[in-house]
């Protein structure tokens, strides 16, 4: 299950980055088999995250639908959601307060601050790559720099050859979409 997980993981973010609507597909199988691993570990709060994701991609597969023209998709920046960018970021510090107030509580996290951050800007980056906001590519790159440091620093050294990869994709997908 591990292997389908990871495999349509990339193959999600290698779509993402080609603007293919597929991607949103490989998604909702990558975070389908990650609830079943989640579950099988039972780790509860990273299942509950790919219920977000789940929820996030047919959202995401839905909007690209019907967004786009003559096979192409229209790429947006922040600066024309400035609407989006307000109530997102608002949701967002609610969303990273409540996670961290979670996860320092009830769970045994060895980093749950810095899990809190993580999930939190995970979340944001989906919902803007979902809406086709340019700037998703700059949140995941962050992001898929800090969890390359984290799994490092735990010693999930193969999680961190994945989000090295994951990190690639997305300085490509970032230049590729801004050509646009």
């Amino acid at each position: 299950m591990e292997i389908i997980a990871t495999a349509t993981t990339l193959l999600c973010v290698y779509w993402s980055v080609n603007k293919n609507i597929w991607s949103w597909v490989a998604s909702i199988a990558g975070a389908l088999a990650y609830m079943f691993i989640f579950i099988e570990q039972n780790m509860w709060s990273q299942t509950g995250l790919q219920l977000v994701f789940l929820i996030q991609s047919v959202y995401g597969w839905y909007n690209w639908s019907k967004n786009t023209h003559d096979n192409k998709l229209k790429i947006e920046t922040l600066r024309d959601q400035s609407l989006v960018w307000s109530v997102v970021h608002v949701f967002s510090i609610i969303a990273l307060w409540s996670i961290c107030l979670f996860i320092s509580l009830y769970t045994k996290s060895n980093l749950p601050y810095l899990d809190s951050i993580l999930t939190t800007l995970s979340i944001t980056a989906t919902y803007y790559m979902a809406r086709r906001i340019l700037e998703s590519w700059v949140f995941w790159i962050f992001v898929d720099i800090s969890y390359v440091l984290m799994f490092l620093y735990l010693g999930l050294y193969l999680s961190a050859c994945l989000y090295f990869i994951l990190l690639l994709l997305a300085i490509k997908g970032f230049i590729e979409w801004r050509r646009l």
